[in-house]
């Protein structure tokens, strides 16, 4: 496993600061990135729609997009998915300019805030890379990584972490840290299963649910007391018989001590 430093894994590298669609056809780009142009508003653009499976997503001129974040995440996407390490050189309220890390790599892609009829879209599209592929990158921070853990864990419950790493690794050419895809793992679960300490203080609920929806049943829930009063109990067992089956135990099972027979000798 590849390592890389996790300070940083909570967003883009800026100086101050997927899925898509891929153009075959490029049309010509503003002159300058600070003339906003004004279009017709009976264009009909490519609107960017969220959801496409990882490898599938592509940019292109003119793709809209509703906010400045859907664009940004956008970019993060489409740059893990090829391999890419990017930042912003250009992050404020009205233009957003994305250039290589590499220097010597000219790709580059500008969106632009279009006012009148409130979207972003993307103005100029260099997507040609002449640096290497790379297989550690901080775009692929830790939200990221939890994101994708999600629908796997749906899916795969008892996902462990080396099945994790490998998910990564084959899928999305990625090499992680142990720390990264640890944290994401555990955020992962607990929008999946739930934070475990609100998971136990809702066990009291669920017997109070059982016991209104089946009248006749016994639910009890064993604790163990804390020192300081004001502590919580910690849980420790519970105990649950439905009436359902208390009566179809009674109805239905033979007595476990019976007398078949007996034979007396006189």
């Amino acid at each position: 496993m590849g390592a890389y430093d996790d300070a940083q894994d909570e967003g883009y590298e800026e100086s101050d600061g997927g899925d898509s669609w891929h153009s075959e056809e490029l049309k010509t780009p503003p002159n300058s990135e600070d003339e906003l142009e004004e279009v017709d508003s009976d264009e009909v653009f490519p609107v960017f729609r969220d959801g496409s499976r990882f490898g599938e997503l592509r940019l292109t001129v003119e793709m809209t997009f509703t906010t400045k974040m859907e664009f940004k995440e956008a970019v993060r996407e489409y740059c893990i998915q090829e391999g890419r390490r990017i930042w912003f050189k250009k992050n404020d309220n009205v233009r957003m300019r994305a250039v290589c890390k590499d220097e010597n790599c000219g790709w580059l892609v500008y969106a632009a805030n279009n006012t009148e009829n409130n979207y972003w879209q993307i103005k100029t599209f260099n997507d040609d890379h002449t640096c290497a592929r790379k297989t550690k990158n901080k775009l692929a921070n830790r939200k990221w990584l939890a994101r994708k853990l999600v629908k796997k864990l749906r899916k795969y419950p008892n996902l462990r972490h080396c099945e994790a790493a490998q998910y990564f690794k084959t899928k999305c050419d990625l090499e992680l840290s142990m720390c990264s895809l640890t944290r994401a793992l555990g955020d992962a679960r607990a929008v999946v299963y739930g934070d475990a300490a609100a998971q136990y203080g809702m066990i009291r609920d669920y017997g109070l649910t059982l016991l209104r929806s089946n009248p006749g049943s016994t639910v009890t829930v064993g604790v163990i007391p804390q020192p300081n009063p004001d502590d919580k109990p910690i849980f420790e067992k519970m105990y649950i018989c439905l009436d359902a089956c208390k009566k179809g135990f009674l109805a239905g099972c033979r007595p476990l001590i019976g007398l078949d027979g007996a034979f007396l000798k006189t």
